[in-house]
């Protein structure tokens, strides 16, 4: 009875030594699944020059339409400007042309009244006729004016005076203006007077103007 408790008992301490093997076992592989893996570290380090790069690209980018369309706008306005000068400038070119055709068309009124210039001189018949026709309706103006015209004896014989007038459809005389002083006060009075008691001349033909030159 002995060998066969000696062997059972020894198979079961063999039993237990190889139960607590393959238990350790067990839990050293059970602790080499879970042992927790080492943290995944990632550094984020702020690069401020990359992110100022991509900013100023980017805003290089969003700028570039707007210098684009300022630069378009600036233009315009520049054409603008320029147009509006030219457009001056034609204005002004134009405003002188027409000063200028009206200083022509002055002078050549000047030029006709001059043409139709009567001279008046201190001596000579008076007109009694108080109608005259178209061809002597001039002679009849000389003769009336210097019929009314009284000379101051007394002044220089060198002196001149040319009157503007207008003789209206009825004869009525109007003094536009003096073409040319005398330079003697009493004298150019002495002429105006003259006009002034004139009046009414025959009617003329048609309203006209006409220069009287008076002359001692």
């Amino acid at each position: 009875m002995r060998p066969r408790g000696i062997y059972s008992a020894f198979t079961f301490s063999l039993f237990l030594h190889f139960l607590i093997i393959v238990i350790a076992v067990g839990i050293i592989k059970n602790k080499a699944i879970t042992k927790p893996s080492l943290p995944y570290i990632v550094s984020l380090v702020y690069d401020s020059s990359a992110v100022e790069t991509t900013t100023s690209s980017v805003s290089e980018k969003d700028a570039a339409p707007q210098i684009e369309s300022r630069q378009k706008e600036s233009a315009v306005e520049l054409t603008a400007k320029q147009k509006a000068e030219i457009k001056k400038k034609e204005d002004e070119k134009r405003v002188k042309e027409q000063i200028g055709a009206l200083m022509a068309k002055k002078k050549i009124e000047k030029m006709v009244l001059l043409r139709k210039m009567v001279d008046i001189k201190s001596s000579g018949l008076p007109v009694t006729n108080s109608k005259a026709t178209a061809g002597d309706y001039y002679s009849a103006v000389e003769s009336r004016v210097r019929q009314q015209w009284i000379f101051p004896e007394s002044l220089d014989k060198d002196l001149e005076t040319v009157v503007s007038i207008k003789i209206n459809r009825d004869g009525r005389v109007i003094v536009e203006r003096i073409e040319k002083g005398s330079g003697n006060t009493l004298f150019d009075r002495s002429v105006i007077r003259a006009i002034n008691k004139a009046s009414p001349l025959p009617p003329p033909p048609q309203e006209m103007e006409m220069g009287l030159r008076f002359r001692p």
